[in-house]
């Protein structure tokens, strides 16, 4: 039979992916062909005795594996997003292969040699991109070790091909472990405090399981994060919360022994590139630079958010104690008593806005905020076909209607998808001639889905979620630039966030909710004491929020460190790493390391202090727009200007400095963060 996959690579770059064909087994055939062509590329460009140039080498490396580079991007979307046992076992397979064939490239000398001559004497006569791409293949050489002896380059290659098994294994680990943990209650009693909507959301999961007579509660974050904020019985919300905390900690999905090979594995990989740590290996190359840069920032945060986390938490305890009498506050009680004191406080209860939040309506209503700052449209696609069926396609186009590109929304949890929101690319933004392939990307999210009786009403936090995702899809989509290795997203990490959060804030604006916020049956509109009651909720225990997100940077960067080769014992090595930054004492047998996707293998490792470093650009760019006008089109043509469409064709400082006409204020984080 005909492979669609490969079928597919014979039309022009940026056509419709054929999902309605694509089958788990069509991949194996597909890698294989596509990894031989481009080694074969690859041996052509390495035995080419001509000059080395621009265009024969920098040029070259950069398109020579255009066709497997496109079958993987489509088979992530399954990997993350659909996958099943052939899925993994080819994963097993071939996600190796990728840190070979790159070490193919940038361990080979000859190519080292030739990048090295255009480097040393096309660099000064280059510009714009050219001069970009050419600057970041050379220094990609250096840091992925093209300088080492044969000797060293060898053990690099065993270094990276263990890695990609070992964070393989961590994620199938951890999806197993989310998927294998369920709650089944068969009182009704114990369902006290409950939404109605939480209750019917697990029934129906008791059903889908053959056990129409109980309510069924899972670790997929719809169903546990209701239910610890909302369930009355105290000892259920502990035992959810320690299984929670318990993923990867348990055979046959432990992660522990993983996780300690990953980080020392990295500690020796960095050692043989020339760096004492991880960390400092992978901030060389952002635009923090150093661990005690990133550590003095936190070091000013911390003097603010500790005070405040330390008055919300008395808080919280003594209000604990006026209502139960229990002077005791645990970690399974903050998310159950917070809610309770926002309600008798700020007169807040966030289920309060589930009716005036549905789906489709705070879909509405980003559109339309893009529409207002960028005029650009965002429409349904109907008859694009999708890998499962809750997924939904949409074009985006500029005010004359020309098309930008796709973006696919995978919005639902099941037991095939990670658990979190991110996004993707299934084609990259890049110029070819006189041929821009368009781009497409892929929203996959977890949100509460539909019940019988009422359509997806999403949480304050999901529709949070949304605009930040949709942020990060506007730099893929916008993109402007030559080279896929530059386009779009493809920035420092440390830069990359700031897109996602800066569109997010508009989400917290009453001019933006009033475009949108309206209740699902009646359609009337957000009332103004539930809208007042929010905007006052949103400085409730904002440091303890900062506090414990500074603790998962810090134990990042920890697991990253200098010393990370005497650590034997995960579980006490986070204790004490994050005691400083949490409010309870650590629980025996639980650990969120195990569960650390994003420093595994989503590119935050030593990076997950990334998301507070965008966010003073963020938060500073937001801050310009508020000066300018919300929805200030000057300003936000300037940021798609500087920013969206430029990719990594610039220094991001530079970029940051054009939009903004200077460098970003570092408190303005602090105000954003209603601390100051």
């Amino acid at each position: 039979m005909e492979n669609p996959l490969l079928k597919h690579l014979e039309t022009p770059n940026g056509t419709i992916v054929p999902f309605d064909h694509i089958k788990s087994e069509h991949f194996e055939e597909a890698f294989t062909a596509t990894f031989q062509s481009a080694k074969q590329n690859l041996d052509s460009l390495i035995n080419d005795t001509a000059p080395p140039t621009f265009n024969n080498t920098i040029e070259a490396i950069e398109y020579y594996a255009d066709d497997l580079l496109r079958i993987r991007l489509i088979f992530d979307k399954y990997y993350e997003g659909h996958t099943d046992p052939e899925i993994h076992r080819v994963g097993q397979i071939f996600l190796p292969k990728f840190a070979e064939i790159n070490n193919d490239v940038f361990l080979n000398e000859t190519l080292f040699a030739k990048a090295q001559y255009v480097y040393e004497h096309e660099l000064d006569i280059l510009e714009g991109e050219q001069k970009r791409l050419l600057n970041r293949t050379y220094q990609k050489f250096v840091r992925l070790g093209a300088k080492l002896s044969s000797e060293d380059k060898e053990t690099l290659r065993a270094y990276d091909n263990e890695l990609t098994l070992l964070c393989h294994q961590f994620s199938k680990n951890l999806l197993a472990a989310t998927n294998d943990f369920t709650l089944v209650i068969e009182d009704e009693h114990d369902l006290s405090g409950l939404p109605e909507r939480v209750r019917e959301m697990a029934k129906e999961e008791a059903v889908s399981r053959g056990n129409p007579n109980a309510w069924v509660f899972t670790l997929k974050y719809p169903s546990y994060g209701p239910f610890m904020q909302y369930a009355d019985n105290g000892e259920l919300r502990k035992k959810m919360a320690i299984a929670f905390s318990q993923r990867g900690m348990k055979t046959p999905y432990d992660n522990r022994e993983i996780f300690l090979k990953i980080a020392k594995l990295r500690k020796q990989r960095a050692a043989l590139l020339g760096h004492s740590s991880h960390a400092r290996y992978v901030l060389d190359d952002r635009m923090a630079k150093k661990t005690e840069i990133v550590e003095s920032f936190f070091n000013v945060l911390v003097q603010k958010a500790r005070p405040s986390t330390e008055r919300d938490f008395e808080d919280l305890r003594v209000y604990k104690e006026k209502l139960t009498g229990d002077s005791v506050l645990n970690a399974w009680d903050v998310a159950y008593f917070s809610e309770k004191l926002l309600h008798e406080r700020f007169n807040f209860n966030e289920e309060e806005f589930r009716p005036y939040l549905e789906l489709k309506s705070v879909l509405a209503g980003l559109f339309e905020t893009v529409n207002r700052l960028y005029g650009i449209v965002v429409q349904e696609r109907n008859g694009i076909p999708t890998y499962h069926p809750d997924v939904i396609v949409y074009e985006l186009m500029n005010a004359d209607k020309t098309s930008i590109g796709l973006l696919y929304m995978d919005i639902y949890p099941r037991d095939s998808k990670r658990q979190g929101g991110w996004i993707s690319e299934l084609v990259t933004q890049q110029k070819r001639g006189d041929t821009t392939v368009k781009p497409q990307s892929i929203i996959v999210c977890n949100f509460t889905k539909p019940t019988s009786s009422t359509p997806a009403l999403i949480s304050l936090f999901e529709a949070a979620t949304l605009f930040h995702e949709f942020g990060h899809a506007l730099h893929m989509l916008l993109s402007d630039c030559t080279y896929v290795s530059l386009s779009g997203a493809n920035v420092l990490w440390d830069f990359v966030e700031l897109p996602s959060q800066l569109l997010e804030s508009w989400f917290d604006e009453k001019e933006t909710l009033e475009l949108f916020a309206r209740h699902y049956v009646t359609g009337k509109s957000l009332p103004a004491s539930l809208l007042e009651s929010k905007l006052k909720a949103d400085a409730f225990q904002v440091g303890w929020k900062l506090l414990s997100q500074i603790g998962s940077s810090v134990l990042d960067l920890a697991w990253h460190s200098e010393t990370v080769d005497t650590v034997t014992d995960v579980e006490a090595f986070e204790s004490s790493v994050r005691k400083p930054y949490v409010m309870f004492p650590h629980y025996p047998g639980t650990s969120s390391t195990t569960s650390f996707k994003h420093i595994v293998d989503s590119g935050y490792d030593a990076g997950y202090y990334s998301y507070l470093w965008a966010e003073v650009l963020a938060a500073d760019a937001f801050e310009y727009f508020k000066d300018q006008g919300l929805f200030s089109k000057e300003v936000a043509k300037k940021f798609r200007e500087h920013v969206l469409t430029k990719g990594n064709t610039e220094e991001p400082m530079d970029l940051y400095r054009k939009f903004r006409g200077r460098e970003p204020d570092p408190r303005a984080l602090l105000r954003w963060r209603k601390l100051e």
